[in-house]
């Protein structure tokens, strides 16, 4: 007994320096909303969605249902963001997004029509992966703890305790800002609470996550020469393709700016819309949505992510609040996918459908139609890359010269 004293003592000892030690080590979680009010986060202008009240962050659908997002001021590196939600009224459709528009969901995915809460939803690509044993988890009627781990570019979700997933991202940023959505389109309401931050310093395991990519040229800032017209390009990465030759061509009749993302599905639109135009004047903007609704969200399924009915719900929307800018505008259809395998593997519906949809609307809108389609069709073979709906450099090219004549033709009237 003598001796099993000190061996116990020393037992003790150990465990609770290692209890300090693990503690210690533990990243320290900061509130990020102190349940008073909107401190440290961009309140969008005319505020009638989020309200903080008794420790509760609520955010509620206005009359027109047109959506917004809350952003923090301080942007983030890697970290661990912390917080407790509960589904309010309707059909709740919301998320976090991380540095960047990728997004974890909470709710129903619009474009899936089913909960996808801590799954992934990554621009251009919908949702990756989807978050395990969700199901199980889920408190509809009650408080949910989520947390997500940002190191590098890879995401890890706990939803109540229980890890349900991991993804690592080739499209987000090293650093940005902490947003939460509410969803346009629909009527809703989610609360927040306990929403705590935990700044991480980056590792060796995170640095390796994903080698730094440069961004695409068609991204760098335009300064604007005065006097000339101000042009913006709304696309995916066909018009990122074509941005460059475009400004080439217009250098010195136009300033010509393009979103600074991949413009993707209708449904990114309809969230990042209010941003890309900002508060400065645009004369002209050039705009297209299409391949990416197109894309069947799962290989031999003839589900597309954003289906005719809702592409065209969507795409009326778009158009209103581009009208509203007061800018020349001008839709550009939808260019072709190639048949056969595509590298990489993937499929879409039919192109046509949704051009047809979307003359439809422009042509009630007296919107002029620049019909990309037809222009790059006779010569599609030749000009886009193999397997691939992308383009040569001269098939960039050859989309630019029709891109740059319409927007000039406009310019002129």
């Amino acid at each position: 007994m003598k001796l099993l004293k000190p061996i116990l003592t020393l037992l003790t000892a150990t465990a609770l320096f290692s209890a300090a030690l693990a503690s210690a080590q533990a990243p320290k979680l900061k509130l990020l909303f102190n349940g008073k009010d909107l401190s440290g986060w961009k309140v969008p202008e005319g505020n009638i969605w989020w309200i903080a009240e008794d420790g509760i962050l609520e955010v509620r659908s206005g009359p027109e249902k047109k959506g917004s997002i809350l952003w923090t001021k301080k942007e983030y590196t890697d970290f661990i963001i912390e917080a407790d939600f509960r589904f309010g009224e309707g059909i709740v459709d919301s998320g976090i997004f991380l540095r960047s528009m990728d997004q974890i969901q909470i709710g129903i995915s619009g474009s899936l029509k089913r909960d996808m809460t801590a799954s992934p939803y990554i621009p251009g690509k919908g949702y990756p992966v989807e978050a395990k044993g969700v199901a199980e988890l889920l408190k509809m009627k009650d408080w949910n703890h989520l947390k997500t781990e940002v190191r590098g570019m890879t995401y890890t979700c706990w939803l109540n305790g229980s890890k349900v997933m991991t993804y690592t991202s080739d499209t987000g940023k090293a650093k940005g800002p902490i947003g939460l959505q509410l969803h346009p389109g629909k009527e809703m309401s989610i609360s927040f609470k306990n929403i705590r931050i935990a700044e991480l310093k980056p590792g060796v395991a995170a640095a390796k996550t994903k080698k730094k990519r440069l961004p695409h040229p068609s991204l760098a800032k335009v300064e604007d020469v005065a006097g000339l017209p101000r042009v913006l390009l709304i696309g995916d990465s066909i018009s990122m393709g074509y941005t460059i030759p475009v400004r080439n061509l217009l250098k010195g009749k136009a300033n010509v700016h393009r979103i600074p993302t991949n413009g993707g599905p209708t449904t990114r639109g309809l969230s990042g819309i209010h941003s890309w135009l900002g508060k400065e004047k645009w004369d002209i903007i050039h705009f297209n949505w299409g391949i990416h609704d197109l894309r069947h969200m799962k290989k031999g399924d003839a589900e597309t992510q954003v289906n005719a009915k809702n592409y065209e719900k969507n795409l009326r929307s778009l158009v209103s609040i581009l009208k509203a800018t007061g800018a020349k505008l001008i839709w550009a259809s939808t260019t072709p996918i190639p048949s056969g395998k595509l590298i990489p593997d993937r499929s879409f519906g039919d192109v046509s459908e949704y051009n047809a949809i979307a003359t439809r609307v422009m042509n009630e809108n007296q919107i002029p139609i620049d019909d990309l389609n037809a222009w790059v069709t006779p010569r599609f073979g030749e000009l886009h890359s193999k397997q691939d709906l992308h383009y040569k450099p001269e098939g960039y090219e050859f989309l630019a010269k029709k891109v740059a004549s319409e927007i000039e033709h406009l310019i002129g009237t």
